[in-house]
């Protein structure tokens, strides 16, 4: 088997909300990407508009390639959300090393990669890393144990929101 995934579970709403995101870059992208197209094809007076129209028209497809690219992630998500809910089971997540502190892409919080061993029944426990930022589960130390849903055959994981399990 591979190495353990972790999942964020996305539930319903966020689904459509994301969803609807995607939809939106991707028509509005495909959209721009065909109507520049054909203005730098056919309405360009200069070379100089039609290298303009060129590059709003690769811009566009661009944006339409993110929209495409959110809708197929977001498709992955969700049946990982919906296989975890189905055939995971409950278990523990024993951090069983930590790394140093990170500042997180946006600047704003910090994160740590964590290094856990999941245990349950029904299961051979597998250690699996992850990067959480810290204030979603603070305090945590070599030792904290997280409670955790796994789907044994893909390897896939959650650790539930709330207090660690002591």
């Amino acid at each position: 088997m591979g190495d353990a995934e972790r999942v964020e579970p996305m539930g319903r709403v966020h689904a459509v909300l994301a969803n609807t995101v995607g939809a939106v870059l991707l028509a509005g992208g495909a959209t721009g990407a065909v109507l520049f197209t054909v203005g730098a094809a056919t309405g360009a007076e200069t070379t100089v508009d039609a290298v303009v129209f060129g590059a709003v028209a690769l811009f566009a497809a661009l944006v339409g390639w993110v929209g495409l690219g959110t809708l197929i992630h977001n498709r992955d998500v969700r049946a990982a959300t919906r296989r975890l809910a189905a055939t995971g089971v409950d278990a523990a997540a024993e951090v069983i090393g930590i790394g140093p502190e990170e500042v997180t892409p946006d600047g704003l919080s910090t994160q740590h990669e964590l290094l856990l061993r999941l245990t349950g029944p029904g299961f051979a426990p597998f250690e699996a890393r992850t990067t959480e930022p810290d204030d979603r589960f603070p305090g945590l130390v070599v030792g904290s144990r997280l409670a955790a849903v796994v789907d044994p055959e893909h390897r896939e994981f959650s650790l539930h929101r709330g207090d660690p399990l002591c």
